[in-house]
């Protein structure tokens, strides 16, 4: 079989069907990763999903490929407050699926589905960072589609390395105590202000109010760190999780900064079993952004459990919660982050390999953001005079 694909991929590299420009691939992109980047589109009708819209973003897949193949159009209807709608889909010449689907963008126009969820296939080889480099970056030439004022780009990463065949999950376990000790040091260096703030309802850690979860993953022996063992803890703490998510079916686990559902099969994504942990904290910006985040993430899932093994949930928001009754109810979390040590920050870039002068602190010497400017920024650049 692996032969087979070895010779078709070997011909379509010939006849040119799958010719794109090469370049050499940084080690930061040979794992494997996908990426999610949210678009609202411009013009009088930038409120609404328009049919023709779904096929813009991946023509543009297609013409990397040369053409090959076709761009269709299918029902989604995913959720019961979205029937009617559709996505388009584009199958690529290894067999992989690109999607554009429906997605809420600017909550203030209060139009429902606004917006444009672009969606890519694993990826993994100098080709593919090359296609994805040349898609974005002529997407925002183009400036048909532009950032909307909740547009988040979603990037996942491939874990599987970290689950050993007999199951055991020790180096997973690690890695998730690491990324919850060090959200302030994540935050500071991916930058996100979007919806006027740092941290926002749609990306929550679990160190800010899923403590006693984190303590008990990490004072599990490390002979106990089964993936099933992990699942477990992680649904006895299920009860609290719906409270948090108000019952919310969809928001339990989700909208989390880094959502582990996937990986452990537990609220909406019970029927997954994927082995990713899905990052959702960066604002949707440029390629050259989008890229040092993949790079920054993927270090973390890369080394996480080297730097820190068995080293206990450290509460990175000791003194910080999260206020219902403030009209930002995160601004604690953020004012933490904000307060970041700079030599802190200045170690962990180190120990991820990546030199600080990459990722500068923003945070530092920018003001906040505010909100209904952000929101007046997004929608006079949705709607040009």
């Amino acid at each position: 079989m692996k032969s087979y694909a070895l010779i078709t991929l070997c011909f379509l590299l010939e006849v040119g069907v799958y010719r794109v420009a090469r370049a050499d691939l940084p080690d930061d992109f040979k794992r494997q990763f996908g990426i999610e980047a949210e678009y609202a589109s411009i013009g009088p009708r930038a409120d609404q999903n328009v049919a023709e819209e779904f096929e813009k973003i991946l023509e543009l897949v297609r013409s990397q490929f040369k053409g090959y193949g076709q761009v269709t159009v299918h029902p989604w209807n995913k959720y019961s407050n979205a029937m009617g709608t559709i996505y388009a889909s584009y199958r690529d010449p290894m067999g992989r699926i690109w999607e554009v689907a429906p997605e809420r963008v600017n909550p203030a126009a209060k139009k429902g589905w606004d917006g444009y969820e672009f969606i890519s296939p694993p990826l993994s080889t100098a080709e593919d960072h090359t296609v994805l480099k040349n898609v974005i970056r002529e997407v925002d030439r183009q400036r048909h589609f532009i950032p909307g004022a909740e547009s988040s780009n979603h990037i996942s990463f491939d874990i599987s390395h970290l689950i050993k065949g007999d199951g055991n999950a020790a180096q997973l376990v690690d890695t998730i105590i690491f990324i919850e000790n060090h959200w302030p040091e994540i935050y500071t260096a991916v930058h996100p202000e979007r919806m006027g703030g740092i941290v926002n309802s749609y990306t929550v850690p679990l160190a800010a109010n899923q403590k006693d979860l984190l303590n008990e993953l990490g004072e599990l022996p490390r002979d106990h760190r089964s993936l099933d063992e992990v699942r477990s803890l992680f649904l006895r703490h299920a009860p609290r999780e719906a409270q948090i998510a108000n019952n919310g079916v969809v928001k339990q686990w989700k909208y989390r900064s880094a959502n582990y559902a996937k990986l452990l099969k537990i609220g909406y994504f019970a029927k997954d079993g994927v082995p990713i942990i899905e990052f959702r904290i960066p604002d949707l910006r440029d390629y050259p952004a989008m890229e040092k985040a993949i790079v920054l993430l993927g270090r973390v899932i890369e080394r996480a459990h080297q730097i820190e093994p068995e080293a206990g949930f450290k509460d990175p928001f000791v003194s910080s919660t999260i206020d219902p009754d403030h009209p930002r109810r995160f601004h604690q979390l953020d004012e933490a982050i904000r307060q970041l040590d700079p030599e802190r920050y200045k170690l962990f870039l180190n120990q991820l390999g990546l030199n600080p002068q990459d990722y500068p602190n923003f945070y530092h010497v920018e003001k906040a953001p505010n909100l209904f400017e952000c929101l007046q920024k997004h929608l006079s650049e949705m709607y040009p005079h």
